[in-house]
């Protein structure tokens, strides 16, 4: 252990529109954000431009690695257990620190003793800690798999509490009573994914005041999540669209409680976690989506794949839409991809042309459901978004199979609300006003983290740093 290090702790506040974040601290709702900026400065972080490059999956391995997207090449939720660049986690550990990771987005784990590394839901790497965080993440992982169709297992409800009360603070019982309550009576949908985050944020702050790591990640989604479903219910959306009222109603606005979450969850890290800098980081951004998407989820990925003749070794499913299938050859993978090109769904003008990837928001609309990525021995493979709701009795077909009421094995979503964009935002408790440059490099994360936790100065803060440079 080196106990000369600098504590530090990244809040990864996933996706948040700082610019949307501004008009509610102006409106006196986020007094936490409000007092952080004013003391501490807010710098734009850049990364890509091209819009199918412009997601977490890809921007989260550019801070953990120090490379632009050209140099490291992960491009899907999942792919960065497949590879072996240094991380910013091994490289403190290497150097003698003590580091702990809670739900990193697509990282690996490769510690040889970390405090904890509790992996995102969606990837395949070894967990490490203590018992109750693995029961804590397992629940959460459940809900996460499960979350088109409101499932929660059983186990998961016992998971949780067993491992959410050793780590809870306990003055958010009344948020958790009100949160979940409302949400199990079927009142606001999206505090599920709020209650979510507050048992992360909860473990996070528990464990890092038992324990006092030199680096310390915690990821979090909820506030990207509700930009995604809810952003045209925000008092910040003057665009031509609006949610149906069954999906949110008008008097609601979810994504300010996402903040709000946020905010309170700055406040406690900065009171309780004494001693330690942080980092406030977005790695990108979300902005109003342009075209009236939905988006659905396969309930049984096996079962209607099996239905349309079409073979695979393994599937895994992954955030939404979207799911990887595992072939023993590219060969078999070649001809599954021709198979899921080929299918035609009716009736026909149910799915959009392009799929969730592509920049142009075209009206076209296509007989074929999947769009499909060929990775060798894998298919990435999207259930594209659809331009209207689907129909009761949709119909897959491939040469002489079909699969009838497809609407049965789908669960909706969401209606898309926000997309993505490659600027993100980053804030410093350790330094003041105006110290850090309007943008740099969201690359350069890496050397900020390395830096300060080694007691040197970061890059970006050295007198006439460009980030063109």
């Amino acid at each position: 252990m080196n106990t000369t290090a600098n504590k530090l702790i990244m809040l990864q506040f996933n996706e948040v529109n700082f610019d949307l974040v501004m008009h509610y601290v102006q409106a006196g709702k986020l007094p936490t954000f409000k007092r952080f900026f004013a003391r501490h400065g807010l710098a734009h972080t850049l990364s890509e431009t091209e819009h199918a490059n412009c997601n977490p999956w890809i921007q989260w391995p550019t801070v953990h690695t120090g490379l632009e997207f050209s140099e490291h090449g992960v491009f899907r939720t999942g792919d960065m257990a497949d590879t072996d660049f240094e991380q910013i986690y091994e490289r403190l550990e290497r150097q003698g620190h003590t580091v702990a990771a809670l739900s990193p987005f697509n990282c690996r784990n490769e510690l040889r003793q970390p405090d904890y590394f509790v992996p995102d839901p969606w990837i395949r790497t070894p967990f490490a800690g203590p018992t109750t965080m693995r029961w804590l993440y397992e629940a959460l992982a459940q809900v996460a798999d499960d979350y088109a169709n409101e499932r929660i297992a059983l186990g998961s409800y016992a998971r949780l509490i067993g491992g959410g009360l050793p780590h809870m603070l306990w003055k958010h019982l009344p948020y958790y009573l009100w949160a979940a309550g409302t949400y199990l009576a079927g009142r606001a949908r999206w505090r599920r994914a709020l209650v979510c985050d507050r048992l992360l944020a909860d473990a996070f702050i528990t464990r890092w005041c038992k324990t006092r790591p030199d680096y310390a990640s915690v990821f979090l989604n909820a506030a990207a999540h509700l930009q995604h479903h809810y952003l045209f219910n925000s008092d910040t959306y003057d665009g031509p669209h609006h949610n149906p009222d069954q999906y949110a109603s008008p008097d609601k606005d979810p994504t300010l409680e996402g903040y709000q979450l946020i905010d309170g969850i700055l406040a406690d890290v900065l009171r309780r976690c004494r001693g330690a800098r942080v980092l406030v980081a977005t790695g990108l951004r979300q902005v109003p989506h342009e075209r009236w998407s939905a988006y659905y989820r396969l309930d049984d990925h096996a079962a209607l794949l099996a239905g349309l003749g079409v073979a695979f070794e393994d599937i895994h499913p992954l955030m939404t839409e979207d799911f990887v299938l595992r072939y023993a050859s590219e060969d078999a993978a070649r001809m599954a991809q021709r198979q899921l090109e080929a299918v035609r769904a009716e009736p026909d003008d149910v799915f959009y042309l392009d799929n969730a990837d592509v920049a142009v928001r075209r009206p076209d609309r296509s007989p074929h459901p999947f769009y499909v990525d060929n990775r060798g021995q894998d298919l990435y493979v999207q259930l594209k978004p659809t331009a209207r709701d689907i129909p009761p009795g949709l119909r897959f077909s491939l040469a002489d199979r079909t699969v009838e009421h497809v609407d049965r094995m789908v669960s909706f979503v969401q209606y898309k609300n926000g997309h993505h964009e490659g600027l993100g935002y980053f804030a410093d408790s350790g330094v003041a006003a105006g110290d850090l440059p309007p943008e740099f490099r969201l690359a350069e994360l890496f050397d900020y983290v390395d830096a300060v936790v080694n007691g040197r100065r970061p890059r970006v803060l050295a007198p006439g740093y460009s980030a063109a440079a």
